[in-house]
């Protein structure tokens, strides 16, 4: 499987992105073989041959007010034609329909919708996904309310020899949250996919070398 150094993600590429406003600092982060898949708030990288979400980037903004309820209505993304993940695909795996980025980030009806997209879906450990990693993002999102600044909150998926469901969709080893505020990257949280694992912080240069590759 192809090799993709995490450092690189945050160098800009040049590449044409048909929703810069949603990357931190308006900078493509573009791992191969992957495609762009703009929604409202928040922007999603595919790999269709993988049938992985490899990263999502979403915008947190003060200027809006966040009242959306959540709707547990996943969906698959018709963008992506037969290529796209379906509910079903996790039927009995064993594993949560886990969120990239998090309904909780949506703030109106429109944007819930979004969130419960596939293409925003990774097999999670349910543990996990209903345990820490639930407590840090909304950890996030108070530290965001509390604050007088947009963020900007990039999630990654990590696969490194990854085991896959049924279906053929990959499940990841780990996953990374880096928070930007006002469009500086302050915080970096890692978890391994597996029960009862804990999210730990930690600083940039521990980040560039924990994280050698997506596959």
């Amino acid at each position: 499987m192809k090799k993709i150094l995490i450092s690189l993600l945050f160098i800009s590429t040049g590449a044409f992105a048909a929703c810069p406003e949603l990357y931190p600092n308006g900078k493509v982060l573009e791992p191969e073989n992957t495609v762009e898949l703009c929604n409202t708030f928040y922007v999603s990288r595919f790999d269709i041959t993988n049938k992985a979400v490899i990263l999502t980037s979403e915008s947190l903004l003060r200027s809006k007010t966040f009242e959306a309820e959540r709707t547990n209505s996943y969906k698959a993304d018709t963008r992506l034609g037969d290529k796209t993940p379906l509910p079903s695909d996790y039927a009995y795996s064993g594993y949560d329909r886990g969120h990239m980025t998090p309904a909780g980030s949506a703030s109106n009806e429109a944007e819930m919708r979004e969130t419960f997209l596939m293409t925003n879906m990774t097999p999670q450990d349910a543990s996990l996904n209903r345990g820490p990693w639930r407590v840090i993002e909304e950890k996030i999102r108070t530290q965001f309310f509390e604050s007088n600044v947009d963020f900007k909150i990039v999630t990654i998926a990590m696969y490194n020899k990854p085991t896959k469901l049924t279906s053929g969709i990959p499940v990841p080893s780990g996953y990374w949250k880096i928070v930007y505020k006002n469009e500086i990257a302050t915080d970096f949280y890692f978890a391994e996919n597996k029960p009862k694992s804990p999210v730990i912080p930690y600083t940039f240069i521990d980040f560039l070398v924990k994280s050698s590759t997506l596959f």
